[in-house]
């Protein structure tokens, strides 16, 4: 996990509350499909017949979930299902790289089956990005992903509360996290009426003080565990659902 810096910098709290015991509860909501938008990108389709990828996409809270995943299996068993997992985390990523980082990876590799993007939490706090810029851009890319990707499902990994918002101006918590769930809120809709998957992490709570690391923006190990997990119990409903895409309801995510 990062350490933590002693430099004061400009941030918020997100909570002043802090419960001894973590709660867990949903890790997921239903599944449906569509695909439409638009591209530029020219990427290979996947050689194997049978096997499957999941490309895990977005901001450091992915960096550092994978750090966790490699303490046990970064494949998170998927292996089994003849799947492999492709991490892809960069710190200090904002909403515009992840575009960039996408056709990198469609430039390196074959379409995979899945993505999974956590992304836009450091947006939140960016000087000029308000909360319907930021919503309008996720969905931009995720048309367009669906264009690049047309037999590849689409999973938005909601954004996560904080204990401590960075670079953001004192006493502004409580305005960033309506922002968040705004932005939530507005994909969760759209990615579902879209053929996508949404993932909500609402078990990880900025009042639970043991599941962030002392720096108050990153998971502690507990919390990567949890959101590793809320990402394996989703994931698993895919591969289990029906031919046909039927909704489904994706069970609570426990570890």
């Amino acid at each position: 996990m990062p350490k933590s810096k002693t430099k004061k910098r400009s941030g918020t709290d997100a909570t002043e509350n802090r419960p001894k015991r973590s709660r867990q509860s949903q890790g997921g909501t239903p599944v449906n499909s569509a695909s439409q938008g638009g591209g530029d990108v020219e990427a290979r389709e996947s050689p194997l017949q049978g096997h499957k990828c999941l490309w895990i996409m977005g901001s450091s809270i992915v960096h550092w979930a994978e750090r966790t995943a490699r303490l046990d299996d970064p494949q998170l068993g998927f292996t089994k299902h003849n799947m492999s997992v492709k991490w892809k985390g960069c710190r200090g990523l904002v909403f515009d790289g992840l575009d960039k980082l996408m056709d990198s990876m469609l430039m390196e590799m074959p379409k995979p089956q899945f993505i999974l993007i956590h992304c836009g939490s450091n947006d939140l706090t960016s000087e000029g990005v308000t909360g319907k810029m930021l919503i309008e851009k996720i969905q931009c890319s995720i048309l367009r992903y669906q264009a690049l990707f047309c037999k590849t499902t689409i999973i938005w990994s909601s954004i996560l509360q904080r204990r401590y918002w960075h670079y953001a101006p004192l006493g502004a918590g409580k305005k960033i996290e309506k922002k968040r769930t705004r932005v939530n809120i507005a994909i969760k809709s759209f990615i579902l009426k879209n053929g996508g998957q949404y993932i909500d992490n609402n078990n990880i709570s900025a009042k639970e003080v043991n599941l962030f690391h002392t720096d108050g923006t990153h998971l502690s190990s507990l919390g990567n565990s949890i959101l590793i997990n809320n990402w394996k119990t989703a994931l698993q409903s895919l591969i289990n659902s029906t031919p046909d895409n039927s909704l489904l309801t994706l069970p609570t995510a426990t570890l």
